[in-house]
C-alpha cells in the first residue's frame, strides 16, 4: 500500500462558551492531546502482556496455545481484546480527522499488520465454537462496529483494504447482535462493560449506514427496554468502578434512535434537571494504579459524550443546552490530563474515551 504525507489539520470545529466566557475549544484539545493518544495507542496494540485473556473452555483441547497473539493476531494487545479494538479505533479516528502531528506513517504500517485479511479471519475463527458465540458481547462487539464504521467514513485508499478485511467480522457480529437483541427481554443497566445502552449507542451509526436488520433490532430493543422508563428508573450512581453512567447512557441511546420531538417528550419524562446537574459535576479521582477504581476517570468522558449526544438532539434554544455545554467542558477538563500516560491500567483504554468525548460531534 502506498504511503502519502500526513494531511492537514482537523476538519471539524466546536464553539465553547462556559458561564459567559470563552474556553479552550474541543478542537484545540484534540490538536494538543491527539499526538499523545496516537503514541499511546501505537504502543498498546503491540503490547501483548500483561493480558487479561478470559475464555470459556469446553475441554482441555480448548486450552492449547491460548497465547493472545496466536488467538487474536489483530487485537492481541492493550491488556484485553475490547481495549485493543478501542485503540485501533483511536488510530483510525485520529487519522481520519487529520489531526496535526500524529505519526500517520506509523499508524498505517500498524494497521497494515493488524487489520490484514489473514489476521481478521483468525479473529472470526475464534468465535466458531458455540461456547464463544457470546464472548465480548455486547461491549467488544460494539467497538468492532464502531471501528468498522470509522474506516468506512475515511476517504483513504488504504482504509478501503482494512475495511474489506474487517467487514466479515463486523457482519458476523451484526447478525449475532441482532439475534441476541431480538431475544433479550431485559437490558443491563449498571455502569460497566455489559451496559446495554452504551453498546447499542456505539453500534447505532454502523447499523444506520450498513445494517438495516441491526438497526431495526436496536430500535425495537431501545423502545422495549427504555421507552416507558421514568425518573424512578435511576439507580444510585456512580458505584466504585463505573466508567459509564446508566442514566446518561440510556439518554444518549434514546437521543440517537428516536426522532427529535419524541426524544424531547421522552427526556422531559425521564431526565430530572436536578439529576442532570448532579451528573455534570466532576468528582475526586482515585489512584490510577487501581484497575477497578480507575474506571472513574473514564466516567467523566462517557458522561461528557452523553451530554453532547443529548444536546445535539435538542433545539438550540432548549433550556438544557447551556447546562449540557457546561457539563461537557467541565467533565473533560477534569479528567483530560490523566489520558496522557499515568499508569497502564489507564493507558490501555482511557485515550479512547477521551477521544470519544472530545470528538463527539465530528
Amino acid at each position: 500500500m502506498g504511503r502519502g504525507k500526513a494531511p492537514g489539520g482537523a476538519s471539524h470545529s466546536h464553539s465553547a462558551l462556559i458561564e459567559g466566557r470563552e474556553c479552550v475549544t474541543l478542537d484545540e484539545r484534540l490538536k494538543t492531546y491527539g499526538p499523545t493518544w496516537a503514541r499511546i495507542a501505537l504502543s498498546n496494540i503491540d503490547r501483548e502482556f500483561p493480558n487479561a485473556f478470559m475464555v470459556l473452555a469446553d475441554g482441555p483441547d480448548d486450552l492449547n496455545d491460548l497465547r493472545p497473539r496466536v488467538q487474536h493476531p489483530a487485537f492481541y494487545g492493550s491488556y484485553d481484546w475490547h481495549s485493543a479494538v478501542e485503540m485501533h479505533w483511536v488510530l483510525v479516528r485520529l487519522a481520519r480527522l487529520r489531526v496535526p502531528r500524529i505519526p500517520l506513517e506509523a499508524i498505517k504500517n500498524a494497521l497494515d499488520e493488524h487489520l490484514s485479511q489473514k489476521a481478521v479471519q483468525q479473529e472470526l475463527a475464534f468465535f466458531a465454537l458455540p461456547s464463544r458465540h457470546a464472548w465480548e458481547r455486547p461491549y467488544g462487539w460494539a467497538w468492532v462496529l464502531k471501528l468498522t464504521d470509522e474506516l468506512a467514513q475515511w476517504q483513504d485508499g488504504d482504509a478501503k483494504a482494512w475495511l474489506s478485511a474487517l467487514a466479515p467480522l463486523a457482519e458476523w457480529i451484526a447478525e449475532e447482535l441482532s439475534r441476541w437483541l431480538d431475544a433479550s427481554p431485559y437490558p443491563v443497566r449498571h455502569g460497566l462493560h455489559a451496559n446495554s445502552a452504551f453498546s447499542l449507542d456505539l453500534a447505532w451509526r454502523w447499523a444506520v449506514r450498513q445494517g438495516e436488520a441491526l438497526q431495526e433490532s436496536i430500535l425495537h430493543a431501545a423502545r422495549r427496554w427504555y421507552l416507558n422508563d421514568g425518573r424512578d428508573a435511576y439507580g444510585l450512581e456512580p458505584s466504585g468502578s463505573d466508567f459509564l453512567s446508566p442514566t446518561l447512557s440510556e439518554a444518549s441511546l434514546m437521543a440517537s434512535v428516536l426522532g427529535r420531538q419524541e426524544f424531547i417528550d421522552w427526556a422531559a419524562h425521564f431526565l430530572d434537571p436536578a439529576r442532570l446537574r448532579a451528573l455534570a459535576e466532576p468528582f475526586e479521582l482515585p489512584d490510577p494504579s487501581d484497575g477497578q477504581a480507575s474506571h472513574l476517570y473514564g466516567l467523566h468522558f462517557s458522561r461528557a459524550y452523553a451530554f453532547q449526544q443529548i444536546a445535539r438532539h435538542l433545539p438550540d434554544n432548549h433550556e438544557w443546552q447551556p447546562q449540557c455545554r457546561q457539563a461537557t467542558h467541565r467533565l473533560i477538563d477534569h479528567a483530560l490530563p490523566a489520558s496522557t500516560g499515568r499508569h497502564y491500567f489507564l493507558d490501555h483504554w482511557l485515550p479512547a474515551f477521551a477521544l470519544l468525548a472530545v470528538t463527539a460531534e465530528a
